[in-house]
């Protein structure tokens, strides 16, 4: 209706888990077709031809945290060492969180981590 040109990140809002293609009463084929629109955004002619794909807008402190990221939940111990001191450090969250906390309680990891919470149980 709106046509891709306005609608093109649209189709990038999907997890495309599945659910909705095995719910749909009517069998509508919705991850295949979000795939086909994926597709479609990024080879259509009016798509930024300099863009390498999603993250490509990332600057350096942004792609540095998710290689971070990446390495800590890629490796058990490296997991376990950043959720314990997450916890012990929870003190050092900013109260303030840029377009959360207007509207949001502000985000802190746990006092104790699940793990810790398992082991505690009788």
């Amino acid at each position: 209706m709106l046509g891709l040109e306005a609608t093109a990140n649209m189709a990038t809002a999907s997890s495309l888990c599945g659910a909705c293609g095995e719910v749909c009463p009517v069998k509508i084929p919705i991850p295949e077709l979000l795939i086909r629109l994926r597709e479609e955004s990024f080879t259509a002619p009016h798509a930024n031809p300099t863009m390498r794909g999603q993250g490509a807008g990332h600057n350096a402190r942004t792609s540095a945290i998710w290689r971070a990221w990446s390495a800590i939940y890629a490796s058990p111990a490296l997991y376990r060492a950043a959720s314990w001191l997450a916890s012990r450090f929870r003190w050092l969250t900013p109260r303030r969180q840029a377009g959360w906390t207007s509207v949001r309680t502000p985000l802190q990891p746990a006092p104790k981590r699940l793990r810790d919470l398992i082991k505690e149980r009788p």
